[in-house]
């Protein structure tokens, strides 16, 4: 009776096992020569990757790859959480990948995808069809945009026509760092019904080039310990929705980075985190805001239309209280 029970117990486990398991439908893509983020639905138990890379558990659901080489290989990847086992490819992108992966967000992707894009050609119908036209296939008919991907792109050109106009107003210098000679300002920062807008301001003072790699933003918050110690605690990155981002700032140069981010408010006991990586060095330099300050971030613009009511409203004040005084001094002449 008892062999018969265990019997089961491995069956029903083995069962389980195999129905937790996730095959990524594409392989990921790190940085070469810094660090990918790669976020998980639910809480990381074990990592096992090639020990060509750098790996390690942060946030609970946020694991930190980095290559040790730029010569690293492609390798398996196998990540197991507390509800699902994760299973798939990881190698080095040969130019500049996402600092973060939301994988959760790759499974939705490939599944939406399924069934939508049209079969390609085999090699014997382009056989056939160069031999009874040799000049079809040299040249290829652009597809128009379908309905949901103009959508996206009059949304995108909007919000960016948005962007450009509410970071159009005076800088208001919210923080400033410095690394090297490179210099990065946070002048702008501000919020609408929806996204939250950013500007900074990178200013090259040295005579080497500056080549951006990644621009990366995240909430860090703050976990509360013995003797009101805090520690840093979960990790929210923030993709950006539209951004405009110049290649590289030349030597004596200033440019301006513009971003429109998804709008996300966590508790004031946290930090909004900006962080500016070079390409080819390791001028990297890293701006914390207290929360705070970016909870009540308001626009100039509204400071001053304040301040002309404000204005207004004494003038005419000022002009009622002259004219009671004038009419008083005609009553007792």
């Amino acid at each position: 009776m008892s062999k018969k029970i265990i019997f089961l117990m491995l069956a029903v486990g083995t069962f389980t096992w195999c129905r937790a398991q996730t095959y990524l439908p594409d392989t990921i893509k790190v940085n070469r020569t810094s660090t990918t983020y790669l976020i998980f639905p639910s809480k990381v138990a074990l990592v096992d990757i090639s020990p060509e890379y750098l790996v390690k558990i942060e946030s609970g659901n946020i694991v930190f790859v980095r290559p040790k080489t730029s010569s690293a290989r492609v390798t398996p990847l196998l990540v197991r959480t507390s509800d699902d086992t994760f299973l798939g490819y990881l190698r080095v992108s040969e130019g500049t990948s996402p600092a973060f992966v939301d994988i959760a967000k790759m499974q939705r992707s490939a599944e939406t995808e399924l069934g939508m894009t049209p079969p390609e050609r085999t090699t014997s119908s382009n056989q056939l069809l160069a031999s009874v036209n040799p000049t079809s296939l040299r040249t290829p008919v652009e597809e128009p945009l379908g309905y949901q991907e103009q959508l996206d792109l009059n949304s995108k050109n909007h919000l960016k026509t948005r962007m450009d106009s509410l970071l159009s107003e005076e800088p208001q210098n919210f923080d400033q760092e410095r690394n090297s000679g490179i210099v990065v300002k946070l002048t702008h920062l501000l919020h609408d019904a929806t996204n939250t807008y950013v500007q900074l301001t990178i200013h090259n003072k040295t005579a080497m080039p500056y080549l951006l790699d990644q621009v990366s933003f995240w909430y860090q918050n703050q976990a509360r310990k013995r003797k009101g110690i805090y520690l840093d605690g979960e990790t929210y990155p923030m993709e950006p929705i539209v951004e405009t981002v110049p290649d590289r700032v030349e030597a004596d140069q200033k440019v301006q980075l513009r971003f429109a981010l998804p709008q996300f408010a966590p508790q004031t006991r946290s930090e909004f985190v900006v962080n500016i990586r070079e390409k080819r060095g390791t001028r990297n330099v890293t701006l914390s805001l207290p929360m705070k300050t970016v909870l009540y971030a308001r626009s100039t613009q509204s400071g001053l239309r304040q301040d002309k009511l404000k204005k207004e409203t004494n003038k005419e004040r000022f002009s009622n209280s002259t004219w009671i005084w004038n009419d008083w001094r005609k009553k007792k002449a």
